[in-house]
């Protein structure tokens, strides 16, 4: 949803693409990252939204859980943010924090809380946000942005329009605010079709 909403918005200035499914922790991100963001590259992305951590911080006890240790994360953050950034000079990066979940909804919909609480989505998510500060990236707290707030999930763990929209809306506040040269706000771009219908 939140990708749909970012091409609806940027798709006429610049192309969107979406790299990974749900499902991924950092751990498997590690196998792929140079594969996905080759440095030698000939174009380099303008701006990476990079999202780990919701299955990272799962309880390592739930059975099939993608649990990755919190030290364990916090540097598979870290390496795949440093290869980001060195892309080119003109990418950015935007870090997203692990999320809160909807503890109750989770368990009306699975039967059981799929290892997820917030509490361990809390510790991880400070983690990414203390990472991305010690960085100068941008980190979006995702934790608190959906922490208790109604209508975000659909089963619990995974965004409605709703929720996809208050994520969508802080990417659209940092990408507004922030002073990059060339500015990625959309108001600021140059329209490559401009003059299409003459």
């Amino acid at each position: 949803m939140v990708g749909v909403q970012a091409s609806q918005t940027f798709t006429l200035a610049r192309p969107i693409f979406s790299c990974v499914d749900r499902g991924w922790n950092s751990r498997m991100a590690l196998d792929v990252y140079k594969k996905i963001f080759p440095k030698d590259a000939k174009i380099q992305p303008s701006l990476v939204i990079f999202y780990f951590g919701g299955n990272d911080s799962a309880d390592p006890k739930f059975p099939f859980g993608k649990n990755v240790p919190l030290d364990e994360y916090v540097e598979n953050m870290r390496k795949i943010a440093l290869h980001i950034k060195c892309l080119s000079e003109k990418t950015r990066l935007i870090m997203l924090s692990a999320p809160a979940v909807n503890e109750k909804q989770l368990v009306e919909y699975y039967g059981d809380n799929r290892g997820r609480t917030n509490e361990r989505g809390q510790i991880y998510s400070e983690a990414g946000i203390k990472l991305g500060q010690q960085l100068g990236v941008p980190v979006i707290d995702l934790w608190s942005a959906l922490y208790e707030r109604p209508n975000v999930f659909w089963d619990g763990m995974h965004l409605t329009k709703e929720g996809s929209e208050i994520v969508f809306n802080k990417i659209k506040d940092v990408i507004t605010k922030a002073e990059w040269e060339p500015s990625l706000d959309w108001n600021k771009m140059p329209n490559e079709f401009a003059n299409i219908y003459g």
